[in-house]
């Protein structure tokens, strides 16, 4: 049988990071389906070229109605954004160079597209050099501080140079071909109206095009057996790629299989994989101090995150997998017990979060914490400034009798007044009320004699409340239980008021709460709910700062939010997000694309069969 001749590469506009991530996300919007995902298993067909240290991989359909129903969400504002996202990379990565989607990608290219993110070479960890600040003029120094932003999140920051442009990890873009015969015609055609100059050279039986970027970023590219497009900016992630498919690729990394079936849909929009040590050493390479954002997620132990984006009317979901090393000594915490809680507060309730067994949850914690000893949420130090603040113990008074489920709300009051702001409620499930109950008269005594609070008997349709009016009347705390086994701690003047007697409708029962609940989740450990197009809607009540922008563009589009996460094993959980959205006004069509450039040298004759 003759040995299959490669097919030469894409074009200069497939070079560099930013040009992969444009053409996987306006390939999507352009493409027909073809063969991309493997049937039953939910794996993408690119998995089998995808080297097992790849710290990241993003696979995106390339459905064109998949792309006009995401385009179709949100409002005029939030899609006229993104629409001119996606024609600015249209222009700039593959127009401005002479390609046509329908003319050159659209015949040939399968199902879904890949971008993989790989490790870098341990040659290539060096310790960041010190920089020299170049002189700039007194305009650009006054330019650069209008453009800055007034405050920043200090508590939420990358690494400084975690994305460095002189430094950036490989970026690999994988095309699967779903028609070799066409993808030969298309692309030779495309590379000889390009003139670009190539040189060609053997790894590993495959030939290897590295393709001079004339001026631009230079780029590589092979083709695997006509069966799938792989380029690059560096020709030792190609050769990753190679190796990975002529050996051992990521399917057989310990969990995978088994995590991207959990995650599976019938036609998924988004595929994403999270190589959790990988990512975690990639932040330590490129942070002299610890980085506290990665002790406070669940990279911090995991083996790996994976997810899948699919997409419905007005809604989006997201299905996600976690799980352990198998070689862990942890193990995840809590029951699947979580669910009465939404039905103890009333319907306008915009926030709500939950988990079960708190007590198992924070000796996790405590456990996997350890690794960094400059967390923020250092265990010990929160400890010690529980017993300073209130006089218990925190694990002892507390925690011991925080048996069930845990939740925290934002209610809205009832009464149309300019003064009525929110609401807040903490609520506690316990199996001993006894030592509850002393807790709490412990928290009036230290109320009234160290904070010198008037701590008042008071009663709610006959339900029994102890009031804490702190001494100019500006805050009030009420506390009591609802049910037998609920103690709640409510804050503002009215909030007890909205949770006695029991509320006629409750949370539970209120459409725009069910439509964020998981329904495939016969049970679950933990719930966050954010009714967002309330709270907008409703400056008053929560008063909040105006986003700027995109960000505001995008809040605007979205109603609610919802995640349910649920406890799979001891070695791993799932979870999945709801995002109800606006869905506004017609679709328009993309801007039409900008007038390609005449290309400036002339075609060398080479043609994309050697």
């Amino acid at each position: 049988m003759p040995e299959k001749k490669p097919l030469k590469p894409l074009l200069i506009v497939l070079s560099g990071t930013a040009i992969a991530l444009g053409m996987g996300a306006y390939l999507g919007y352009r493409l027909s389906r073809g063969p991309g995902f493997v049937g039953g298993t939910g794996l993408p067909t690119s998995a089998e070229v995808i080297p097992q240290d790849a710290v990241m991989t993003l696979t995106v359909s390339t459905d064109e109605q998949q792309w006009q129903q995401m385009r179709s969400l949100g409002t005029p504002e939030s899609r006229s954004q993104f629409d001119a996202q996606l024609a600015q990379w249209r222009d700039r990565f593959l127009t401005t160079n002479g390609l046509d989607y329908d003319q050159d990608i659209q015949p040939w290219v399968g199902d879904a597209v890949t971008l993989v993110m790989l490790a870098r070479p341990a040659s290539d960890i060096e310790e960041p050099a010190p920089e020299t600040e170049p002189e700039e003029s007194e305009a650009e120094s006054e330019a650069d501080t209008a453009a800055a932003p007034e405050s920043a999140d200090e508590g939420f920051t990358l690494p400084e140079n975690f994305v460095d442009p002189r430094n950036p990890l490989p970026m690999v873009l994988v095309l699967p071909i779903a028609n070799p015969l066409q993808a030969q015609e298309r692309l030779t055609s495309a590379l000889e109206e390009s003139g670009a100059a190539v040189q060609t050279r053997d790894y590993e039986g495959f030939s290897i095009q590295e393709v001079d970027g004339d001026g631009n970023q230079d780029y590589v590219a092979t083709v695997l057996d006509e069966q799938y497009v792989v380029v690059s900016p560096q020709a030792s992630a190609i050769e990753q790629v190679i190796d990975a498919y002529q050996g051992d690729a990521l399917p057989e990394v310990s969990g995978y299989r088994q995590a991207i079936a959990e995650v599976s849909t019938d036609q998924p929009f988004l595929q994403m994989y999270l190589n959790a040590p990988a990512v975690r050493s990639e932040f330590e390479s490129r942070s002299v101090e610890p980085v506290p954002v990665v002790g406070m997620t669940p990279l911090q132990q995991n083996q790996g995150i994976a997810a899948s984006l699919s997409l419905d009317t007005r809604q989006i979901q997201m299905r996600g997998v976690n799980w352990l090393p198998e070689d862990s000594d942890l193990r995840y915490p809590g029951s699947n017990n979580g669910g009465d809680l939404a039905n103890l507060l009333p319907a306008d309730t915009r926030l709500l979060v939950t988990t079960t067994n708190l007590q198992r949850i924070w000796d996790s914690y405590r456990q996997s914490s350890g690794v960094n000893p400059q967390n923020p949420l250092n265990p010990s130090t929160f400890e010690a400034g529980i017993g300073s603040l209130t006089g218990l113990d925190w694990n002892q008074d507390l925690l011991d009798w925080m048996d069930g489920e845990v939740g925290f709300a934002m209610v809205q009051p009832t009464v149309a007044e300019p003064e009525a702001q929110a609401g807040f409620v903490l609520m506690v499930q316990t199996s001993n009320r006894t030592a509850a109950e002393q807790t709490l008269e412990s928290l009036d005594a230290t109320m009234r004699d160290r904070y010198e609070f008037e701590v008042n008997a008071g009663q709610v349709d006959e339900t029994p409340i102890t009031i804490w009016q702190s001494p100019f009347g500006s805050l009030t705390l009420t506390h009591g239980w609802i049910a037998d086994n609920t103690v709640f701690l409510a804050i503002g003047n009215e909030t007890t008021s909205l949770l006695l007697p029991e509320p006629e409708t409750n949370l539970g029962d209120t459409e725009a709460f069910a439509s964020t609940k998981a329904e495939d989740f016969n049970a679950y450990n933990g719930r966050f709910y954010l009714d967002l197009g309330s709270l907008q809607g409703n400056p008053a009540f929560l008063p909040t700062p105006q986003l700027p922008g995109r960000a505001g563009a995008i809040a605007d589009a979205v109603r609610q939010i919802g995640v349910t996460s649920a406890v799979r094993s001891d070695r791993s959980t799932r979870f999945e997000i709801l995002i109800q959205v606006v869905q506004e006004g017609e679709l328009q069509p993309l801007p039409p694309p900008e007038t390609a450039p005449s290309p400036e040298t002339e075609p060398e004759g080479d043609s994309f069969i050697e």
